[in-house]
């Protein structure tokens, strides 16, 4: 059903992208947008609406989870040491 995508994407992970203004992190199908906002409903956060800041978050954290990599289509960065996130 999906498997183009993410045939594409995993080509686009071998592609440097060279551009200085955006890249292009991740193409993500339908279905799978559709059931982490179903996921987030079944958890009580049924206020959250999809494309929404508060969605958009939900994304990112999605995609940055190693579970999800394959929808990435940039290169993961190397990190080395620690962060610490803003309260």
């Amino acid at each position: 059903m999906f498997e183009p995508i993410l045939q594409w994407n995993h080509q686009a992970r071998r592609d440097q992208q060279h551009g200085e203004w955006g890249r292009h992190v991740a193409r993500i199908p339908n279905v799978i947008y559709v059931k982490w906002l179903n996921e987030e409903h079944a958890r009580g956060n049924t206020s959250v609406r999809m494309f929404s800041p508060e969605f958009d978050a939900i994304v990112q954290r999605k995609l940055d989870d190693p579970e999800w990599a394959y929808l990435r289509t940039d290169r993961p960065k190397l990190q080395a040491g620690w962060t610490a996130e803003a309260s």
